[in-house]
């Protein structure tokens, strides 16, 4: 019976924090400012890309850079997620609640993810206008939107990791974007390095870049999902494990 009422309390404790988190976030300035920033440099990045590229895989290119782009903007949604908490001071507050520390990190990541989404949302009308100059084909366009979404997930749960440490937003969303990027640059590693090397293989699987390809080129790779996934339960477990020793020092 014990163990029946615990599973609900604990999403409905998720659910109160996700609202929280939302309200917070698209009441900010903050909010407003990467919405436009992003949407503005897609739109450009769209724009040069159809100048430059008539072939009917142009999209590839728009995702390609609009993962750059979420590669600079990630660090910024989510400096704030546990590191804000710190400088205004209701950190304490939070830790001494009984919600659980899977809770909180849970509804602060599923809320970046929305975020995440309604940004990537936003950018339909790309393909919209696709659709209505020529017949580009659907799936590759879905696959590279959830190779997209995929990618970006990581690198919200990188800057969820180091808020989860960081003292502060900068340091916060500095780590955040160095840590990505080092991820990111794998790929040149792994292009570069000499096949008849022993570690070869490795360095390429844990490139961030090489997963994406196979979205890219339109198809839907399991074993490039699982390894979004696996990252994901890492940082996610890791920001548990952060924000539980805050925990521990007050």
């Amino acid at each position: 019976m014990t163990h029946s009422t615990t599973k609900p309390l604990f999403w409905q404790g998720v659910g109160t924090l996700l609202r929280n988190e939302l309200r917070r976030y698209f009441f900010s300035s903050l909010a407003y400012f990467l919405t436009a920033v992003f949407l503005l440099m897609s739109g450009l990045l769209f724009v040069l890309t159809l100048k430059a590229s008539q072939d009917a895989g142009m999209m590839r290119y728009v995702f390609s850079n609009t993962s750059v782009l979420l590669l600079l903007l990630s660090p910024l949604m989510t400096m704030g997620l546990i590191a804000d908490e710190r400088s205004q001071h209701t950190l304490p507050l939070l830790l001494s609640s009984p919600i659980r520390a899977t809770q909180i990190v849970l509804a602060k990541f599923v809320a970046s993810l929305m975020v995440l989404g309604f940004l990537l949302a936003s950018t339909c009308i790309y393909p919209c206008f696709l659709y209505a100059v020529g017949q580009p084909d659907l799936w590759p366009l879905v696959t590279g939107y959830v190779g997209l979404f995929l990618m970006g997930s990581v690198f919200l749960a990188v800057g969820l990791w180091t808020s989860c440490w960081a003292k502060n937003t900068l340091v916060s969303a500095s780590s955040a974007f160095g840590l990505s990027l080092l991820w990111w640059l794998f790929s040149s590693g792994a292009q570069s390095t000499p096949t008849t090397q022993p570690w070869q293989p490795l360095w390429r699987y844990l490139s961030l870049g090489e997963h994406q390809d196979s979205f890219l080129q339109g198809w839907f790779s399991l074993s490039d999902s699982l390894f979004y996934v696996s990252a994901l339960g890492v940082l996610l477990g890791a920001s548990v494990i952060a924000f539980g020793r805050q925990r521990e020092l007050i």
